[in-house]
């Protein structure tokens, strides 16, 4: 069962605090303090969430108590809403010291339960992605310190068998034995260099937080590859939403170690194909299941299944196996649901558009085509606030699917920002148009930087329709 928040009212006038109590016992646990040391006790004796502070107090005033609470590691993430009729002097003051918000006497009941409830499901909302933030790098430890041990586990058999084989060798010299020796040494280094290079590979996840390792990716294309690869069967399972978002590579190479792991059925030319499922859970949320099969009984090599389930736990996900008659792995992911590729789009009405110009001029006469043709639209002055926008409207699930980029921005900068986008977005995902002025920069140069389109200026409405369609044209032509 759920905790109720405990709210302290600190007022030293007492039909002030009952009426506060009255407002908000429905929701909260009350403590009381009538002076600053009572709620300095409360505080310290009490699990306290929100604090609704007087400022007008005898002994320590609320602002004597505010001060100790933030200079106070376990009380400073505390929300205090001072209370008090002040002037906005004061208020500038009381904010600066670390108040989170503020109600006026006389206190209208119902402005004073909005504010609190707005501090507060803020407070909850921060203190909840916390916890999950922790409980999540704990279960990362254990999975890594798990991991890591079986894997040194191994390489410390490797040495054994090495030096085992290095005495006998030494013992009776003869060239058989040496060339046993030689040959050992080298399978076992090849074997600690692939499990080293597993353990990198582990690593990598929490390694690197960038978001560019986050991409929209389609599951059938990258099934279909892998597959390919490995001359295996693929199969399209039920697959509710091709576009998934999340660490396109990482979930390449789990896919990988669950066909690899069959891999013994492979070289002897057992039939092994592999499947992949996609289930939608509300408006972002997917499951992703990869499945490996063949007919035959494999045994599963025990360090290769080691890595695949930390990989997979790595990613939240689960293994399972099945080894019968037949033997199945299958991998569970949870994954966010991707935007559909600008190439699939038949109406360029329904696309999203970002145009980056340091020139307000020519950035207000593009937007006003924009606005013609029907498009949603944002702008950015600069690559580093076109890149945030990029990023923040990706991660909701409304990614841009067209940037209309300026060449002559400010200091050569248009070329590395189509440059990082590359990083970051396939062609698919989004288009760069680049707009540039007749002649000075030739097109070739403009599109090895990263352009889909050059635009030569002055731009015209005709001009823009024209590109526009021809992107939604695209994949039908390429279908044809």
């Amino acid at each position: 069962m759920k905790r109720r928040l405990t709210m302290l009212i600190a007022d030293d006038v007492e039909v002030n605090r009952a009426s506060l109590q009255a407002i908000f016992e429905d929701e909260y646990e009350i403590a009381e303090a009538e002076d600053g040391n009572a709620a300095i006790h409360e505080l310290q004796n009490k699990k306290i969430d929100i604090v609704i502070l007087d400022l007008c107090m005898p002994g320590i005033d609320g602002a004597g108590v505010l001060k100790w609470m933030r200079s106070q590691p376990e009380y400073s993430q505390i929300p205090v809403i001072v209370k008090t009729a002040i002037d906005e002097n004061t208020e500038g003051v009381m904010l600066e010291s670390g108040a989170d918000d503020f109600i006026f006497s006389p206190c209208n009941p119902a402005i004073i339960k909005k504010r609190v409830k707005n501090i507060a499901q803020k407070y909850i909302l921060e203190h909840e992605l916390l916890y999950r933030q922790m409980e999540q790098e704990r279960s990362f430890g254990r999975i890594k310190n798990n991991f890591t041990m079986a894997i040194f586990g191994k390489v410390c058999e490797s040495l054994e068998q090495m030096m085992v084989l290095s005495k006998t060798a030494q013992a009776e010299p003869d060239m058989g034995k040496v060339k046993e020796l030689l040959e050992c040494f080298y399978a076992q280094g090849e074997q600690m260099k692939e499990l080293l290079g597993d353990i990198a590979e582990v690593y990598a996840l929490r390694r690197e937080k960038d978001g560019c390792r986050e991409k929209v990716f389609s599951v059938r294309k990258m099934g279909k590859q892998l597959a390919a690869e490995r001359n295996l069967i693929f199969e399209e399972g039920e697959i509710a939403h091709e576009y998934l978002f999340g660490d396109m590579e990482y979930v390449r190479v789990v896919w990988g170690k669950l066909l690899s792991a069959l891999g013994g059925a492979a070289e002897k030319k057992e039939k092994v194909k592999t499947c992949c499922d996609v289930t939608l859970l509300g408006e972002r949320q997917a499951v992703l299941k990869l499945s490996a099969e063949t007919e035959a009984a494999v045994l599963l090599d025990e360090t290769q299944y080691l890595i695949l389930k930390s990989m997979v736990e790595m990613l939240q996900g689960t293994l399972q196996k099945e080894v019968r008659e037949k033997t199945v792995l299958s991998v569970t992911i949870p994954m966010k649901k991707g935007k559909i590729p600008v190439r699939k789009c038949r109406d360029f009405k329904s696309m999203r558009v970002l145009s980056v110009g340091d020139e307000s001029i020519y950035r207000d006469y593009y937007t006003t085509i924009l606005t013609r043709l029907g498009l949603r639209y944002d702008v950015a002055e600069d690559g580093k606030e076109a890149l945030e926008l990029l990023r923040g409207a990706y991660r909701s699930g409304d990614g841009y699917d067209i940037c209309f980029v300026n060449w002559q921005l400010e200091d050569g900068q248009a070329a590395e920002f189509m440059a990082k986008v590359r990083e970051i977005y396939e062609p698919d995902t989004l288009v760069l148009v680049c707009l540039s002025n007749e002649g000075e920069t030739p097109e070739s140069e403009i599109k090895k930087a990263g352009a889909d389109y050059v635009m030569e200026m002055p731009i015209y409405q005709s001009t823009v329709y024209q590109v526009l369609t021809d992107i939604c044209q695209k994949e039908e032509n390429m279908e044809q």
